[in-house]
């Protein structure tokens, strides 16, 4: 069963009548849609994929939500909380326990997603900072009203030198991974590439030697534990994350 839906209205009277450490606020979107706005206070799971938010509510979202008045979730249009709000009350139903005290607190989801919300709050009276991310070729969702886009509060950040950054281009992904990332013009680099957060140690610009050979080390360490064939793909996978960090310390030089 789905969590309750409430409606836009409805959800920003939650936010405002609620103690924001009495409730658990979760955005079921990726991270680089967080990134470019989110509701206030909002937990950012930091999932690359859908696929990822079952297994990170398990481990560390559930905990979180623990003893809490309630669980509010939203998302881009709503479609993505219908199968998360199921598994979200699978979950803290099954690690509730049989202690009598314990209390599943209710689930609630925004009704129509961030896009509907924004339809219905303007931005000087809306609970959501920076801008919606669409998957289509707007990127971002305008404003039903052109005048009040001198009024939304930006939270989107470049990736590598964090002035105030809103602006998603298709052609600046992780050079890894493929991964949108935030970066601004002055710090787009055609000769060494984008990394996102996860792959920032094949980053020139971010990473350091030390950081570096560390992971390396970690890496080939783990060779010694992993023999058999079945454990063949596990071991290639090490060895070219291992040549990857190694091709990373050449660029670095000296």
């Amino acid at each position: 069963q789905t969590a309750t839906h409430l409606s836009p209205a409805e959800f920003h009277a939650k936010l405002e009548a609620h103690d924001p450490s009495r409730v658990v606020l979760l955005d079921v979107r990726n991270t680089y849609e967080y990134q470019l706005g989110h509701f206030a206070n909002a937990v950012d799971p930091g999932t690359r994929k859908y696929s990822e938010f079952e297994d990170w509510f398990r481990s560390e979202g559930a905990p979180l939500a623990a003893g809490k008045d309630a669980v509010l979730m939203y998302c881009t249009g709503g479609i993505r909380c219908e199968r998360a709000s199921i598994a979200v009350r699978q979950i803290l139903a099954e690690q509730a326990g049989t202690d009598t005290q314990d209390r599943i607190p209710p689930v609630f989801q925004l009704k129509g997603g961030i896009h509907r919300y924004l339809e219905e709050f303007r931005p000087k009276e809306s609970k959501f900072l920076g801008r919606n991310f669409v998957f289509d070729k707007r990127i971002v969702q305008p404003l039903p009203r052109a005048e009040d886009e001198i009024d939304v509060v930006p939270v989107g950040t470049c990736h590598y030198c964090q002035k105030q950054w809103e602006m998603v281009c298709e052609d600046r992904r992780c050079s890894k991974c493929r991964m949108l990332v935030l970066v601004c013009d002055s710090c787009t680099d055609d000769d060494r590439g984008i990394f996102c957060a996860k792959h920032e140690l094949l980053d020139t610009r971010k990473a350091t030697r030390a950081n570096i050979e560390s992971k390396r080390d970690e890496l080939l360490g783990r060779l010694h534990n992993l023999t058999g064939r079945k454990n063949n793909r596990r071991r290639q996978n090490i060895l070219k994350q291992a040549a990857e960090l190694e091709a990373t310390l050449l660029a670095l030089g000296n």
